[in-house]
């Protein structure tokens, strides 16, 4: 039995408050973290914006000015967009969520002028 399962049976209504916190402390459950998928996640938010940072890079005289605002705009708006949505609205997906938050932030830096 995990964590989730007892939260998801008290959410859905067949225990109440107390009965939860029972099943809780009587097997020692802990809330589900996962450190293997958060440092995937990270990495792989270090390996997008680095490769953005290089495609921009690489042709940052060539761009229009507003375009390169624009894109950065856009590109940061989507993936802080996107993180909210799996890290609030879903919330299930919480550390893809914050690794999404992590490249908006480094896009920003990326295309900044």
């Amino acid at each position: 039995m995990k964590y989730a399962d007892v939260q998801r049976m008290h959410e859905a209504g067949l225990i109440t408050g107390e009965q939860r916190q029972q099943i809780i402390d009587h097997f020692k459950l802990k809330e589900d973290d996962s450190r293997f998928l958060a440092i995937i996640s990270i990495i792989g938010a270090i390996l997008v914006v680095s490769g953005v940072i290089l495609l921009i890079a690489s042709n940052w005289e060539d761009i229009p000015r507003g375009v390169k605002i624009a894109i950065g705009l856009l590109l940061m708006l989507g993936a802080h967009a996107g993180g909210w949505q799996l890290r609030e609205v879903g919330r299930k997906y919480r550390k893809s969520g914050e690794a999404l938050h992590f490249i908006g932030s480094g896009l920003f830096l990326a295309t900044s002028p």
